[in-house]
């Protein structure tokens, strides 16, 4: 085992890193904090635990990250902080293409937002490459 001078090795019950960043993501642990997502189609990155949706100008579609590689148990928030949406500019949130997920309670593995200032609340099961609304 190589000792890297500043840090604890996982192995030993540490995190193997220098800052809380680098321990977050060497634990698989998702990152602390927000992002605001873009008037595009978007893939939310794993890292997110809060995607603010910007003032959209036409109806997008972001797509979860995969199941597998987010944090499980771990809380993904998705709030039109831009409060933009409507039944005329609509948000849908799908689960990555190819990736086997499926977001528990629909039919087509999609949800859509489509009210100003709606909020998104999912979860990654512990169990399964699930997600669920909660």
């Amino acid at each position: 085992m190589t000792d890297t001078p500043g840090t604890m090795a996982l192995a030993l019950g540490g995190t193997g890193a220098r800052d809380a960043a680098a321990a977050r993501a060497n634990l698989g642990a998702a990152a602390v904090g927000g992002l605001a997502g873009p008037d595009a189609d978007f893939l939310i990155p794993s890292t997110a635990v809060h995607v603010a949706v910007p003032a959209l100008t036409a109806s997008r579609t972001w797509r979860l990250p995969d199941a597998d590689a987010y944090p499980r148990g771990q809380d993904l928030v998705i709030a039109d902080e831009g409060d933009s949406l409507s039944d005329a500019v609509v948000l849908t949130i799908a689960t990555l293409s190819g990736s086997g997920d499926t977001i528990r309670g629909t039919s087509n593995n999609t949800a859509t937002l489509r009210a100003p200032g709606a909020v998104v609340r999912f979860r990654a099961s512990v169990i399964s490459n699930t997600w669920m609304i909660v």
